[in-house]
């Protein structure tokens, strides 16, 4: 808003929605951002004994430097989407907010495809006497992420001009809601869910041939295996409604 006029990107952005909603959606994300940067944070020192312990005397393996790269893009990424909405950092170029948005857009595409491809070397042991299952999850992924990465390179070259800085809101917004943008992480969370069922299913199945079903092994697996994909299709299906909101942001 400059001289108490909003401008022309701010107006395409709100849609014909109430600008007091989008103030309050802006200010929830905010604090969600906060969240997210804390809590990773916090898993980060939390298991860092561990790791230190176990995994660093560990040879060098690719899912070991995926590991420490994951950690690194998420924590990159998730830090910069923070700053952009924290409001504190002062006004800012349009070509800034692009980068900035853009680039949280590629690191969390990279982390989650890092994410997924050890997911699919833990499930792949899972079904080591099943090379045809192997070979079949490994193009899965292969398919998956390719049109994941198709669709967030045609998202970020339509969004190009389209992302500001907004004076009202002191954040950087998108002028327009590219029709890719809900589909992004639709192909990934269709793997995510794949791999769970399979991983469930061998379980069960170890389960039912080695331990009694009520076995406190067979139990914890089942239960850490449920909640882990609960909050990660959670997470998937926040991101699948995310480009509803008003003032899109990243």
């Amino acid at each position: 808003m400059v001289n108490g006029v909003l401008t022309p990107l701010e107006i395409q952005a709100l849609g014909g929605q109430n600008i007091f909603t989008v103030i309050y959606d802006v200010y929830i994300t905010r604090w969600f951002s906060a969240i997210a940067l804390s809590l990773i944070c916090y898993d980060n020192l939390l298991t860092l004994s561990d790791e230190v312990d176990f995994l660093w005397p560990k040879r060098w393996s690719s899912i070991k430097v995926l590991l420490h790269l994951n950690r690194l893009v998420s924590l990159c990424f998730i830090s910069a989407n923070a700053y952009t909405l924290v409001g504190t950092n002062g006004p800012i170029s349009n070509t800034s907010c692009e980068i900035v948005l853009v680039s949280t857009g590629c690191g969390a595409y990279l982390s989650f495809s890092m994410c997924n491809w050890i997911l699919l070397a833990r499930t792949q042991a899972v079904l080591c006497h099943r090379p045809l299952g192997n070979r079949l999850l490994l193009a899965y992924y292969i398919v998956s992420y390719s049109i994941t990465g198709i669709l967030v390179v045609h998202t970020s070259v339509t969004l190009h001009g389209k992302i500001f800085y907004s004076p009202t809101l002191d954040v950087c917004g998108i002028a327009m809601r590219p029709s890719t943008m809900g589909f992004i992480w639709l192909a990934p969370l269709i793997f995510e869910t794949t791999t769970f069922l399979l991983t469930i299913r061998k379980l069960y199945e170890n389960a039912a041939e080695e331990y009694a079903l009520g076995s406190k092994l067979f139990m914890t697996l089942y239960r850490d295996g449920v909640c882990y994909y609960l909050v990660i299709i959670g997470m998937w299906l926040l991101m699948l409604a995310s480009h509803e909101i008003g003032l899109n942001l990243v």
